[in-house]
């Protein structure tokens, strides 16, 4: 408002995850579905961290200006845009409820375009570009809470825990997620992938012991199995932000294929020169 009235309210943003979660599953339209017979959605703990870590990552953005500032609003409206695209997706193919996916996050790009300013670097890359790269960055962010950094090479645990996963994709191998796949259906698509539900088990079974203690951040609803389906995307969504995995997002389906042969460009890939290519990765492997 300064630039109107010369005038400059200063706000408060919640400093916290968990407090930005409170917020907008009481201001944003989620429950749907109960009485006029349309899907229901469902939203696992981390689909919704991945919603409220992208606006954290738009308050630190060089793109976005941040006299301006970023509203509370945009994760409402990203909230409310991401359930719309699950519930779409489950009407168009006759499913009476779905759980939101990796590729409905990808959805929120229109909400966010309309609620952030930007100044001129980020002009120049183009709203729909900054939007998917902080979707890109809450992705990472969310995904290195639980999990090993797959581009620390010294890390033993990160070679076995994905070393399988991309052996797999190495053998030409490619992973399509469609819209049309139903809950169950999706997640036996994404269990082909050799040592991805591995890879998941075995992370849960240590984070079940930090809920147990009532950690701040891992909490027992997350480790639920209803949520697999997500577990699995993030692996995946991961990976690939970690330039390990390289995927194409085509027309109702995510594609993830071996890095080797994918065309990688755009915003999202700014960062690529700090990481290692595949083959030298899967040589420490």
């Amino acid at each position: 408002m300064k630039d109107r009235i010369d005038a400059q309210i200063i706000t408060h943003y919640p400093k916290k995850r968990s407090i930005a979660k409170e917020i907008t599953l009481q201001q944003a339209w989620i429950q749907r579905g109960q009485d006029d017979g349309t899907p229901v959605v469902h939203l696992s703990p981390l689909m919704h961290d991945i919603i409220e870590q992208v606006t954290f990552e738009a308050r630190e953005s060089d793109y976005i200006d941040q006299k301006s500032g970023v509203s509370t609003r945009l994760s409402l409206t990203a909230m409310e845009q991401v359930i719309s695209s699950a519930e779409r997706r489950a009407v168009q193919h006759g499913y009476k409820e779905t759980q939101v996916r990796m590729m409905d996050i990808y959805q929120m790009v229109p909400a966010l375009t309309g609620k952030m300013e930007l100044v001129y670097e980020g002009e120049q890359e183009g709203a729909v570009q900054v939007a998917k790269h902080l979707i890109g960055k809450a992705v990472n962010q969310v995904f290195k809470t639980y999990f090993p950094d797959p581009q620390n090479k010294s890390s033993k645990s990160a070679r076995t825990l994905y070393g399988s996963i991309l052996a797999w994709f190495a053998q030409g191998e490619e992973l399509n997620l469609t819209e049309s796949l139903d809950d169950k259906a999706y997640i036996k698509e994404a269990q082909r992938v050799e040592g991805l539900q591995e890879s998941v088990d075995e992370i849960l079974s240590g984070l079940a012991k930090m809920a147990k203690a009532d950690h701040e951040i891992i909490t027992k609803e997350a480790l639920d199995t209803q949520w697999t389906s997500a577990w699995l995307d993030l692996v995946l969504e991961g990976l690939h932000q970690n330039s390990v995995l390289g995927k194409d997002h085509l027309h109702e389906k995510m594609v993830y294929t071996d890095l080797v042969g994918s065309v990688l460009g755009g915003l999202g890939d700014e960062d690529g020169d700090q990481y290692g290519d595949q083959d030298e990765y899967e040589e420490d492997i």
